[in-house]
This record gives structure tokens, C-alpha cells and sequence, in this order.
């Protein structure tokens, strides 16, 4: 495909905002998707680290499933 004339259909061309797209014709389709994330906390966060987590009042910041 030239790349001159590759649109993406969720952003404005003009402004480059996202914008809504009507899927409301769409087939039904099964999909899956996986994120991973790995952050590098600076000193001050690390120093109220417990064990291997933040423990609040309200409970762990951070909850890892295996």
C-alpha cells in the first residue's frame, strides 16, 4: 500500500484527533488481545516497598497473577 495514501480509519486526517467510528455493520468476530508492561519506579516509590509490594490501607498496589 503507498504510504501517501494509508489512512487510519479512527483518526481525523485533518486535526490527527482519534475519533468515533460507526461499527455497527460489522460481522461479530472473536478476539483476543495480551499486554505486558514493565516499569522502572524512581527512589521514592521504592523506598515504601514491603516484600515485593506497596501495601496501602486500601490494600496492594500492585496484584501479579501467575
Amino acid at each position: 500500500m503507498d504510504k501517501e495514501k494509508q489512512q487510519f480509519s479512527h483518526i481525523d486526517n485533518l486535526t490527527g484527533d482519534p475519533v468515533m467510528v460507526n461499527v455497527s455493520e460489522k460481522q461479530v468476530t472473536k478476539r483476543s488481545a495480551t499486554a505486558q508492561c514493565i516499569i522502572v519506579p524512581g527512589e521514592e516509590v521504592m523506598k515504601h516497598f514491603t516484600g515485593s509490594d506497596i501495601h496501602t490501607k486500601k490494600g496492594p498496589v500492585f496484584l501479579i497473577h501467575y
